[in-house]
């Protein structure tokens, strides 16, 4: 099977908290619920990992990781991707920080996903 036959399947969407914020438990990521509500219609295993408010969890392996990017956890996002991503699977970043600044994130991520 060559790698664009590939079928998806699954992915963890990762929540990275946002440590600048006094508690980012208020502003929940309405659009990975959405995605992945939306992928497990056809089939795909799509969970959501929420690490805000400095909850720990531990994160399975999967085919691919998500990433929402907003610029104030950008680092955190990146720290945490290559904590996660060393036993491989492909990751995705979106989210405004990948939307306007789509060249210097597609350096540190395999996909990125531009726009709404």
């Amino acid at each position: 099977m060559t790698p664009q036959a590939r079928r998806m399947n699954n992915i963890i969407f990762i929540h990275v908290p946002v440590p600048e914020l006094a508690s980012d438990r208020l502003d929940p990521p309405l659009g990975t619920l959405y995605i992945s509500s939306f992928l497990q219609q056809f089939g795909i295993d799509s969970k959501i990992i929420d690490l805000s408010n400095g909850c720990e969890q531990e994160i399975p392996k999967a085919d691919y990781y998500g990433f929402y990017t907003c610029t104030p956890s950008y680092h955190s996002v990146l720290e945490i991707k290559n904590v996660i991503c060393e036993g491989g699977g492909k990751t995705i970043a979106g989210g405004p920080h990948a939307s306007a600044l789509p060249r210097e994130v597609a350096k540190e991520f395999d996909y990125v996903v531009v726009g709404e």
